[in-house]
């Protein structure tokens, strides 16, 4: 204080460390004049300090002290190793950055940018992303974020402005801070002079923000920052508030921009393997919530079985195939290690390892790659060298259930799903047999065989074995029952047996596709329609409805995102028939497991009927992605890829643009060529797999190339294609005078009359009414119709069902006209198996039919054992009835047509039980054992074969010179044309054993002037052929006595199969009927057989027939309209238990009557 008179001034030094505090306000009295000068701005000290050359990542710990002349203090305690920025609300100098500076757990930030390496189309739908791991900057990267969305889209990033306004009436000046506030996490303090860059790296440290970018412009009064979400694509706005408590002589506002979701927006989010406790796990779902596919990509696992039916003189060698080469041979009881080194022979990837366990006689390999080894081409086995009862060696795939928690607490039930099959209710702890029959009940699962093991996580791990599946195994997941999954930190994790790369990801499943199909008689006009989709339902649609109609009331509905309609451009005519399908892809974004199935009402009009089909099953494919998606066909997209760690995600990639096609991609290459791994002096087999991806579309046609050049410039194309049955109807007069009446048409046990001159369309849609497959979205049956003669020939094309189904028999009893003459006949066999190793499962049917209301039951048997069955039994209880015989272990059951006075049950069998190989090939028919209990005006109960099962398809290239090299490698085409890639090329050469050594002497041995008597010399020359490889020994045996030649037996038996039954048939219009015929069976003619034989000559008449055997006649008078003599004599062929050729039969002299007809029909085909 220095005085002057009465004058004083005072100096006032804040020693406090306060930074520049407003000026001291004075309360004077009256008639004393105060005056304040500022001397010297405070200003704060800095607080920061910079620690460098830090090891990146590594864990710190930061302990500060103050010093002052009096000594030095305390030091700051630590913090929470895992406290990386403030929380929002706390409010101390320390959490402001005002007071001791908080501790950091490490020298890090978030991920640098990722880089997408190779991006491409799978399908229409799909495409596949690959990118680099980028550098973690000091904190392990815990997951990706994939986001895309289309180029068409207007993108609109959201921003927010924050800004600070200088209170003009404040005296005081700005002092003081602020922070933003982010849901649980807050930023360090702000102040009036903080950069863009340093609130760009504050905001960037708060978890789940993204990159931000972030610019500042200021005035005399003001300061503005803009912050950009440059990370954030979704439109979704970041919920960001201000705390100012701290804030002196201004006021912060703020003002934001809304981001714009850009059209066909989608993420999914790919997590890295993490550590709760301990428990490792990547993937699947924690405390039920699902965490996104498993970047770190997924081991491939195959299993080689071999089963044998009793521990009996097991013995042999098997051999590993892959990508054309050969293992050398492996012993029966190999070890782990010697599969392994056999593995790693022919293996395209060296990481992996094998090993062993017991399986009931024989032993399973368990071969697993390492991830990084991404798919591996399918491996064959060769086990024509193995001895014992029933050996035979499989691969199989195994899928992988596990559960685990941090405590002894897991409860509630799970449920697992497959191509869009979901089984029942599982228990947490759910036995073996629980979990095997839950998913056999699945109609895509044949045969699985399941192993349960406890985990060491409190939880357990369910091994399947998929013996026999339909189903595509990317599908498959086990899914927590919502409000039902619990237990602490409880994770439920599926391993599938696909190899995935690290850092590779599918966006998008397989388009899922329905169709709605309106058919009617007359449209009146006034027909209408309602779809559901889940719980939702729209409104009333009109049968001639359009494309945009239909889409717009389907996007109405809730849980649709998006989809496109395809329907005719022609509308429906009033008064005329109709058949009209809208054709509905589902793409976008669904919170669904599975896209389900549209369920159609009528909601106006009557006598019309809709039916919906679906062609492409909407399924997540969860390898990728827990829920569905897809992407649209002939889009272009945009695709980025983000990587996070602690401290939130890092800058997002460049954006990489991909389109998909309007169709179908091109097919991956098709897999593993092998050639010649059974073989003989003239012939190779071809094995080859299917391609991982088929483009979206079928693979229709494998072509072969076989050469005797490396570089295949003498090639020759051999193909194997998708074969559609062709049948043909003839119909055919002697005079166009008179013609009328019916024929009946029986196909799979269903008869149907159509007019003599039924047209092509009327025949179609009586052979799918027939069929049962009249709910598909068109009619899989088209026929065409010509004029021959004085008739018709219908030609049958059918693509539904595939394969060779069962002959169109026709009968002509109520035809009407000059000698009308019907038949039917296969031109073209059907052929579904187009790849090695593929099978055409057997469909038979049960038909039962009466002229009133069917009720009771009905028992048939299948090798013996019985099945006893109501009419009204659901599809579900008659799968289950006969999976209980005990040779049938799986079938698919469906009621193809069910109404009050006719059922017909369809039967696919899938395995049997004594089967070692999968599939049941072409089985018995079932037999009808009791019909007492049917109910129904003249009830009657039939069995028929509608598809003949196959065995495995093989591929034999004959005709080839033993000891040639031959090259061959496979290309599929797609039907929508697209080609592929060649696969691999495998390589062999024919060969057998070799001839006999030729011109053979044997010689006296000269000895001196005479011959040695205890010496022969054998002479001889090469073999005529080697058999395709160098003869390296020969082998010369001698004996003193005739030798006797070895003779085994074998006998063989068989149960069940079916007898050929034909029918030869004669007929005219007059009572004076003459002479004789004769009947031709596999070259042989019998003798001549009156017109009137009785059924004891015929017979003996064939059975004199060596090629025929015995056969079973009886015969009938003739029913044929307008025939007034004639007779049929209904064949048994008795012991050829098999398909067999038609008898022919020829008029011979002195055939006579007035419209004389002879006719052979077969009316039940044998079979094995």
């Amino acid at each position: 204080r220095q005085v002057n008179g009465l004058d004083a001034s005072y100096s006032i030094t804040f020693i406090g460390n306060q930074g520049n505090i407003p000026p001291v306000v004075v309360l004077a009295a009256e008639n004393v004049t105060v005056s304040i000068e500022e001397v010297t701005d405070g200003f704060a000290p800095d607080n920061t300090f910079t620690i460098e050359n830090l090891v990146e990542g590594a864990p710190y710990a930061v302990a500060l002290a103050t010093i002052t002349a009096a000594g030095t203090g305390p030091s700051s305690s630590d913090v929470d190793s895992n406290y990386l920025h403030p929380i929002a609300g706390d409010t101390s100098l320390q959490q402001l950055g005002l007071g001791v500076v908080p501790n950091v757990a490490s020298a890090s930030v978030a991920p640098a940018q990722v880089e997408i390496e190779n991006i491409v189309a799978l399908s229409s739908s799909q495409i596949v992303v690959e990118f680099s791991t980028p550098i973690d900057n000091g904190d392990p990267i815990s997951e990706y974020k994939v986001e895309w969305f289309s180029t068409d889209s207007t993108t609109q990033t959201e921003t927010h402005n924050v800004t600070l306004v200088a209170d003009p009436l404040s005296d005081t000046g700005v002092s003081g801070s602020f922070s933003l506030v982010f849901g649980s996490e807050a930023t360090m303090a702000i102040t009036d002079t903080t950069s863009a860059s340093e609130l760009a790296t504050q905001v960037n440290n708060i978890v789940g923000i993204g990159n931000v970018e972030v610019s500042r412009t200021s005035s005399a009064t003001a300061v503005e920052w803009q912050i950009t979400f440059s990370s954030k694509f979704s439109g979704v706005d970041t919920g960001m508030v201000v705390n100012q408590e701290n804030l002196v002589g201004a006021v912060v506002s703020l003002s934001s921009t809304s981001g714009v979701s850009p059209y066909q927006y989608g993420a999914i989010v790919a997590s890295r393997s993490m550590s709760v406790d301990g428990m490792q796990y990547c993937g699947g779902t924690l405390d039920s919530v699902n965490v996104g596919a498993c970047a770190d990509g997924n081991p491939q696992s195959v299993s080689f079985v071999s089963e044998f039916e009793s521990a009996d003189n097991i013995s042999g060698t098997f051999t590993i195939w892959s990508n054309g080469d050969e293992s050398a041979a492996v012993a029966f009881d190999a070890t782990a290690e010697e599969v392994q080194k056999a593995v790693l022979s022919v293996s395209t990837c060296n990481d992996l390892n094998v090993s062993r366990r017991d399986a009931g006689f024989g032993y399973e390999w368990i071969v697993n790659f390492n991830a990084t080894c991404g798919a591996i081409e399918p491996f064959f086995l060769d086990g024509s060298r193995l001895g014992g009862p029933e050996a035979t060696i499989s691969t199989y795939s195994t899928v992988v259930v596990s559960s685990g928690a941090q405590k002894d607490d897991i409860d509630g039930l799970f449920y697992i799903v497959i191509n869009g099959e979901a089984t029942e209710e599982l228990n947490h702890d759910a036995s073996e047999s629980e979990v095997k029959e839950a998913l056999e009940a699945l109609y895509s699962v044949g045969l699985v065989e399941v192993v349960r093991s406890d985990t060491d996580w409190y939880g357990y791990q369910w091994e399947v074995m998929f013996k026999v599946v339909e189903g595509d195994l990317s599908t498959f997941n086990a899914l927590p029952v919502p409000n039902s999954w619990t237990g602490t930190g409880v994770t439920l994790r599926v391993r599938r047996p696909g190899g995935v790369a690290p850092n590779s990801l599918v966006i998008g499943a397989p388009l899922a596709t329905q169709t709605v199909r309106v058919t009617g008689e007359i449209a009146v006009g006034d027909e209408g329609f309602a779809l559901t989709f889940g719980s939702d339902t729209t409104s009333c649609l009109a049968i001639d409805s359009n494309a945009s109609a239909v889409v717009t009331a389907l996007s109405m509905l809730d849980d649709i995102d998006e989809v496109s309609v395809s329907v005719p451009e022609a509308g429906v005519e009033t008064g005329s028939p109709f058949d009209r399908s809208f054709t509905v892809k589902f793409f976008g974004s669904y919170e669904l497991v599975t896209v389900p199935q549209l369920t159609v009402s009528q909601c106006s009009g009557s006598g019309f009927d809709v039916v919906v089909d679906t062609l492409v099953d909407g399924t997540a494919l969860a390898a990728f992605d827990a829920t569905y998606k897809a992407l649209e066909p002939d889009a272009e997209y945009f695709v980025i890829v983000t990587a996070r760690n602690g401290h939130g995600y890092g800058v997002p990639s460049q954006a990489h643009v991909v389109s998909t096609p309007a169709v179908a991609a091109t097919p991956t290459h098709p897999t593993s060529a092998t050639l010649g791994l059974s073989y003989t002096d003239s012939s190779l087999d071809l094995l080859y797999a299917v391609p991982f991806f088929d483009g979206g579309d079928d693979i229709v046609e494998y072509r072969v190339e076989l050469s005797t050049s490396p570089s295949f410039s003498d090639a020759v194309v051999f193909v194997d294609e998708i074969v559609r049955e062709v049948q043909v109807i003839s119909l055919n007069f002697d005079t166009e005078d008179g013609r009328g009446g019916t024929f009946a048409i029986t196909w799979g046990g269903v008869t149907d009359d159509v007019a003599w001159n039924v047209t092509a369309e009327e025949l179609a849609t009586t052979l799918e009414d027939i069929s049962g497959s009249h709910y598909f979205h068109q009619n899989p049956i088209t026929v065409t119709r010509a004029d021959v003669a004085n008739g018709f020939e219908w030609t049958v094309v059918i693509s539904v069902p595939a394969g060779q189904v069962s002959a169109i028999q026709t009968d002509a009893t109520n035809i009407e006209g000059s000698n009308p003459l019907i038949s039917s006949s296969v031109s073209t066999s059907g052929q579904a198996d187009i790849v090695p190793g593929h099978y055409t499962y057997e469909i038979q049917r049960i038909v039962i039919e009466a002229s009133s209301a069917l009720s009771g039951n009905v028992t048939v048997s299948f090798e013996g054992a019985e099945v006893t069955f109501d009419v009204d039994s659901t599809d579900q209880q008659l799968k289950s009835l006969f999976e209980a015989v005990p040779t049938i272990h799986s079938v698919n059951v469906e009621k193809v047509i069910d109404s009050t006075e006719e059922l017909v049950v369809s039967v696919q069998f899938t395995h049997l039980s004594h089967e070692r190989v999968q599939g049941a090939g072409n089985v018995a028919l079932l037999k009808v054992v009791d019909t007492s209990n049917l109910g129904g005006t003249s009830a009657t109960v039939s069995v028929f074969e509608f598809v003949r099962g196959t065995d495995y398809k093989t591929t034999t290239l004959s005709g080839l010179e033993a000891g040639q090299m031959y090259y061959a490698r496979v290309q599929a085409y797609s039907d929508a044309g697209a080609v592929s890639d060649y696969s691999n090329t495998a390589s062999n050469f024919p060969r057998g054993q070799p001839d006999v050594p030729s011109n053979v002497a044997v010689s006296m041995v000269q000895e001196g002037s005479g011959y040695a008597t205890d010496q022969l010399q054998v002479t001889w020359d090469p073999p005529v052929s080697d058999g395709g490889t160098p003869v390296e020994q020969y082998l010369v045996e001698w004996y003193t006595g005739s030798f006797v030649s070895e003779e085994q037996s074998i006998t063989m038996m068989a149960d069940g199969g079916t007898q050929e039954v034909q029918e030869v048939e004669i007929t005219a219009a007059s009572a004076d009927f003459f002479g004789s015929f004769e009947l031709t069976f596999e070259g042989e003619t019998s003798i001549p057989i009156s017109y009137n034989a009785t059924a004891s000559e015929f017979a003996d008449a064939l059975e004199r027939l060596s090629t025929i055997g015995q056969v079973e006649v009886s015969r009938s008078t003739s029913t044929v309209r307008n025939s007034q003599s004639g007779f049929t004599w209904t064949v048994t062929f008795a012991s050829r238990v098999a398909d067999v050729e038609q008898l022919s039969a020829t008029p011979v002299a002195e055939w006579s009557a007035a419209d004389a007809t002879l006719n052979v029909y077969t009316t039940t085909e044998g079979e094995h």
